[in-house]
């Protein structure tokens, strides 16, 4: 029986940003709020760890803050359903940074923001996933150290590809490499 794969959007910013485990996040989101200037936040192992279960909680104003400014992505980007819905009324979304039409993704590649001329089928999408939960799977087999070379050429296939596919063959396969 799988687990639930919990809230894979911050994982994959977490450690695309090079915080390789949730102590890491958690010292960084820590010594980061000085330096932006909120006194007094302190966020342990045990909160990057409920906020990477399924159902992730909201996070307090000053924390979402310094999570969006480590990470580089606004809190609904990073997994978070605000608790006023999604339907709902919502404050103003964070500006994203946008430099000639390009959204970075955190050291892989960047990503356009304008589809190129050469577009992938459909199909592409649903394949590309399909991997990706193949190398879910795997992780219960085979050590993450031997399956993370795949992980990382498959990841980078997904930033080659996103630019190039239409939805809604988009939506799942950024869903997809999100996981990865």
């Amino acid at each position: 029986m799988s687990r639930p794969a919990g809230n894979t959007r911050l994982k994959a910013a977490r450690v695309a940003a090079g915080y390789n485990s949730q102590q890491a996040l958690a010292d960084a989101l820590t010594n980061t709020a000085p330096h932006l200037g909120i006194r007094g936040l302190a966020v342990g192992v045990r909160q990057i760890r409920r906020w990477e279960s399924p159902s992730p909680p909201w996070p307090q104003p000053d924390i979402r803050r310094v999570l969006t400014h480590l990470l580089g992505q606004n809190v609904e980007e990073l997994g978070f359903t605000p608790p006023w819905g999604t339907e709902g009324q919502r404050p103003a979304p964070a500006r994203r940074g946008v430099v000639d039409k390009t959204v970075a993704v955190f050291g892989l590649t960047t990503v356009p923001v304008q589809p190129s001329t050469v577009m992938q089928p459909a199909s592409v999408g649903t394949d590309f996933a399909a991997v990706t939960h193949s190398h879910r799977r795997l992780y219960w087999s085979v050590a993450p150290a031997a399956l993370h070379p795949a992980v990382l050429a498959h990841a980078r296939l997904g930033c080659a590809l996103l630019p190039e596919t239409a939805n809604p063959g988009r939506r799942v396969l950024a869903a997809a490499l999100a996981e990865s």
